[in-house]
């Protein structure tokens, strides 16, 4: 009987100890690492959880909390440049900084990532919120503590990073930025601007470059390195009319490009003036082939006029329209 007490004895204090060994070795079992294979933002990367060595759809990561600054022009950046207190030039000039950091530290590196649920609907947006460290540093502390990044407010990790931001560092990151006489290059065009100038910031194909780094071939925007204010409005004003090209009944117009920066439906350009008149005009025949032309009240209303006048027309529009 005593035996038997002893050997139960034995049984439990071993089943104790192996239990005891597999919780240790749960709790310090190493978390699975995976490489950042592509970077799109400091906060924005592909890591490779399916170690193919390509970033798919369903890898992009976004970070929760925190939002890097970007090296990119737009007004839905302005909120956050005025809660800093820093210009658009600034911004980008940090957002690249932040960039070139990320790059330098954190692509191809591994990184553990924990997901995290975030208030609003993920389905509206094409990666995942995610808390990532790098050598078990929270990377979203480490770009608040370099003066890369603010604190998204409204995000269920806001209360966790506020204490690590720092929009002094981000001021003194932009400040120095600024002194290094950055440009930026229209890889399309050749064309340097300065940082301010609108159609620099027009311009979605560019890089930054220092000026003294500039290579001889980029050539000047007329525009920003104009002094004289006289010349500046002209240049404005200006439609390039040489680049319309004719030939008898046969006219090309161009859309100057310079003055207007995007798409509109609001005809107040000449070649808008162009086609309304020669519409109004027209006796027989209208043939136009033209989108989303339900948009353009006015010349939907010359066209109608023409009609009521006899006028023939045909049209080759989007299937949608109703013309």
């Amino acid at each position: 009987m005593k035996n038997k007490k002893t050997i139960s004895l034995i049984i439990t204090l071993i089943a104790l100890f192996l239990i005891s060994g597999i919780i240790v070795f749960i709790k310090n079992k190493p978390e699975k690492t995976y490489t950042v294979i592509h970077m799109i933002d400091a906060d924005k990367f592909y890591v490779d959880f399916n170690r193919n060595d390509k970033p798919d759809a369903d890898e992009l990561i976004k970070l929760s909390g925190v939002n890097s600054l970007k090296p990119r022009f737009g007004s839905y950046y302005d909120d956050q440049l005025n809660y800093i207190g820093i210009d658009r030039a600034g911004g980008v000039l940090v957002g690249n900084l932040a960039n070139k950091y990320a790059e330098h530290n954190l692509l191809y590196k591994n990184v553990r990532v924990k997901f995290v649920q975030e208030k609003i609907d993920a389905n509206k947006y094409d990666y995942k919120f995610a808390k990532v460290f790098l050598n078990d540093n929270d990377w979203g502390i480490t770009l608040l503590a370099n003066g890369f990044a603010t604190v998204y407010r409204d995000s269920i990790n806001a209360k966790h990073y506020l204490k690590h931001e720092n929009t002094y560092k981000i001021k003194e990151n932009a400040k120095k930025e600024l002194a290094q006489n950055y440009v930026i290059v229209n890889l399309k065009t050749e064309k340097y601007h300065k940082l301010n100038c609108k159609y620099g910031q027009a311009v979605k194909d560019f890089v930054l470059i220092k000026q003294d780094e500039l290579p001889d071939f980029y050539t000047k925007c007329n525009f920003c390195y104009s002094d004289n204010k006289k010349e500046n409005l002209k240049l404005e004003q200006q439609h390039f009319k040489n680049f319309d090209i004719r030939s008898g009944a046969i006219g090309m117009y161009f859309t100057d490009f310079t003055k207007h920066l995007k798409p509109s439906n609001e005809l107040f350009d000449e070649n808008s003036r162009i086609l309304i008149n020669l519409i109004a005009n027209a006796k027989s025949s209208i043939d136009i082939a033209a989108y989303g032309i339900d948009d353009n009240k006015k010349i939907v209303g010359a066209l109608e006029n023409a009609k009521k006048r006899g006028v023939k027309i045909r049209i080759v529009a989007d299937k949608n329209a109703k013309v």
